[in-house]
């Protein structure tokens, strides 16, 4: 999750480019309600906060240890 802060009073635009492969990417508000899903565009108003959220699609989950 990354938090953006728009500071100098005045709207801008951008885009997220996570250095690993993405399953999934959304852009919330500052109460983590979706804004929108798919990618990680955004644009902002004059000192919004928005969050970017996304999931890595190479991310392999732990196995569990084998007892020996």
């Amino acid at each position: 999750m990354v938090r953006l802060y728009e500071s100098p009073g005045r709207a801008g635009a951008g885009h997220l480019g996570p250095g690993f492969p993405v399953c999934r990417a959304e852009v919330t508000d500052l109460l983590e309600r979706r804004l929108h899903e798919g990618d990680l565009a955004f644009g902002l108003r004059p000192f919004q906060i928005l969050s970017g959220v996304c999931a890595r699609s190479d991310y392999l989950r732990p196995t569990p240890l084998s007892p020996m």
